[in-house]
């Protein structure tokens, strides 16, 4: 199915395509081309079904700077063919960690005062230096005045231990 762009659109867009009964295979993975022949990530699911359980609707989600103004969204003809990455991959880097999900991702440091380092979309920055602020609330009782007394804390990492569990 062919597709074209709204213009000045930027960000993550959601769209959708409908394709012929029989035309589709529920389990079926779906390519993004641009006009210029690269493949563009998609995050898709199916929205309705035919009589025949083939694919009526799908519904997909792609970063709109990384389309060209036309792109074509097609089944895949092989299940390796989907340029979205399968699962979840974490590795060690440096003294933290890397996670990747085809999508995003997202630097764990092994240690100190931020939680993640940085995210990125593609070779897009897209966060940095995240770290835990939260407000420790403690209520008290002065004769017959009640009120809240606050106070902002903010957290480290003091190690990263990664866990993984296999089903």
């Amino acid at each position: 199915m062919k597709l074209h762009k709204l213009t000045g659109k930027t960000g993550y867009t959601t769209f959708g395509c409908m394709w012929k009964q029989g035309e589709v295979s529920p389990s079926s993975d779906y390519v993004c081309t641009n006009t210029d022949g690269t493949k563009a990530t998609l995050q898709s699911r199916v929205t309705a079904f035919w009589p025949d359980g083939s694919v009526k609707w799908s519904a997909h989600t792609a970063d709109a700077d990384m389309l060209t103004d036309s792109i074509e969204v097609l089944p895949a003809a092989g299940s390796t063919e989907n340029t979205a990455k399968q699962g979840i991959t974490l590795k060690t880097d440096g003294d933290g960690f890397t996670v990747d999900n085809g999508c995003f991702t997202v630097f764990i440091p092994g240690s100190g005062a931020n939680l993640v380092s940085k995210i990125e979309a593609g070779s897009r920055l897209v966060a940095k230096n995240l770290h835990d602020l939260h407000q420790v609330a403690r209520g008290f009782l002065d004769g017959h005045n009640v009120g809240m007394l606050g106070q902002l804390h903010t957290g480290g990492c003091l190690q990263v231990h990664p866990h993984t569990t296999r089903n």
